[in-house]
């Protein structure tokens, strides 16, 4: 495992290796997602800022990138689905927080990455797998559907029509074959998952300052989550402070 530690609980342990931030699913043989908000928002959102982080990876560690959701914990929440969809939305802010940062963001799958770990996944920008790895989105096998944003993620992804197929049929796909979808953008050796996404990082980020990086993620993703008109407004101070700045 890569880096400093700088975080650790029961979930997760967050490292910092350079100026990159890797975020280290780790719950047991199958790492499973035991609460939506497998870190705590405020705690992710410290963290990034004490740090000058050019780049976020996100991974697994052994064989999974991570299970999915530990269906088990559902029982807890019988009779009080206010209650759950309270927690279900801390999950979905905390995927929404991470899809929106201003920062290179790659999920590095290790392994198996099922349900709610594709859906983590999905908040990434990159997806670079591992030849072993699978990937799937079984919850309609058990009466379900995705519920941390899958199905509106996979569907800017890949269009309608794929995603209904792919989300309803639940079947489980190679790394190969999610390449040929367009749900994964990289295969690698087993293994190399990681130091391909750190390699990928440096090359992307070399003889590129922290606010050019910056700038261009805030406005592309302004394209995406704001009105058309303050989107243009951002491109346009954004640019004029790097011209102020390089000129």
């Amino acid at each position: 495992m890569y880096g400093e530690l700088l975080y650790k609980s029961d979930l997760v342990e967050l490292k910092k290796y350079k100026d990159i931030c890797i975020l280290y699913l780790k719950n047991g043989k199958q790492n499973k997602i035991k609460v939506p908000e497998f870190i705590e928002l405020e705690t992710l959102n410290e963290i990034i800022n004490d740090y000058n982080f050019i780049a976020m990876i996100i991974t697994g560690t052994g064989r999974y990138f991570t299970s999915g959701a530990d269906i088990e914990e559902f029982n807890k929440y019988k009779g009080r689905l206010e209650d759950f969809m309270e927690v279900l939305n801390r999950g979905k802010d905390l995927l929404k927080y991470i899809e929106r940062l201003p920062l290179i963001t790659i999920a590095a799958i290790n392994g198996a990455c099922f349900g709610a770990g594709f859906e983590i996944a999905l908040s990434c920008q990159f997806r670079i797998a591992s030849k072993k790895a699978f990937i799937s989105l079984p919850e309609s096998n058990i009466g379900l559907m995705p519920g941390m944003g899958g199905n509106i993620r996979l569907t800017n992804l890949i269009g309608k029509s794929k995603a209904i197929e792919f989300i309803i049929k639940g079947e489980m796909v190679s790394a190969d074959e999610g390449l040929k979808l367009g749900i994964i953008d990289c295969v690698v050796s087993s293994g190399e998952e990681l130091p391909y996404a750190i390699g990928f990082i440096e090359k992307l980020t070399k003889e590129k300052s922290m606010d050019q990086i910056r700038s261009i993620i805030n406005t592309i993703n302004s394209s995406l989550y704001d009105p058309q008109d303050l989107a243009y407004k951002m491109e346009s101070g954004y640019f004029t402070k790097l011209v102020g700045k390089s000129y």
